[in-house]
């Protein structure tokens, strides 16, 4: 009787040296690819004049200007310190939409460097065209203007990074009804220089 229990003991303590040294080999080639912690994300980049596919639109990020007036202001002409943006923009969905809300709120964003002004959080206008037209209809491209007041004290940026979220068809949270909306997902982020405006 006494062989056996060693014999019981032994084949355990041989079973957990096992197991450590599987657990050891497991975590020395976690460790050596870079551990535990996530890996770093890559942005999708695209260069000023590439067309970039959310989902909703195909938006083409043209040129950025700073003004000290607004283009899209044809009636006052009141000087301030506005940054223009221009894109080309198609409408691929089946849905005409206004472009403060296909290219507003979630589904762009515009940052101002150096500074990391966040433009598109400022008093925004969007123009369509050459007039004060605010619809993208299915299929027609259309030359869009995003005009942003820059307050006092907020620098005028050298350039700016313009990012476009992917948008997806779907419920609201609410309500059952699709609508196109904006999600987390970054189709491509354009980074390109103000210009000043003659």
């Amino acid at each position: 009787m006494a062989g056996s229990g060693g014999r019981r003991r032994g084949g355990v303590v041989l079973r957990v040296a096992g197991v450590a040294a599987v657990l050891a080999a497991v975590l020395g080639a976690v460790t050596a690819l870079g551990g535990f912690r996530a890996a770093p994300v890559r942005v999708p980049t695209a260069r000023p004049g590439v067309p970039v596919p959310n989902g909703q639109l195909v938006i083409t990020t043209r040129a950025a200007r700073y003004r000290h007036t607004d283009p899209t202001d044809t009636y006052d002409r009141d000087r301030g310190r506005y940054l223009v943006l221009a894109f080309r923009v198609t409408n691929v969905a089946p849905q005409t939409a206004t472009a403060d809300e296909a290219m507003g709120g979630s589904r762009m964003t515009v940052t101002g460097r150096p500074g990391g002004t966040v433009i598109s959080e400022l008093s925004t206008d969007f123009a369509v065209g050459a007039g004060h037209h605010i619809y993208l209809q299915p299929d027609l491209p259309r030359s869009v203007l995003m005009v942003a007041k820059l307050p006092r004290g907020v620098p005028v940026p050298r350039t700016v990074a313009v990012t476009i979220h992917r948008a997806e068809y779907r419920p609201g949270f609410t309500d059952e009804h699709k609508a196109w909306w904006g999600t987390d997902e970054v189709a491509a982020v354009v980074t390109l220089p103000v210009r000043s405006a003659r």
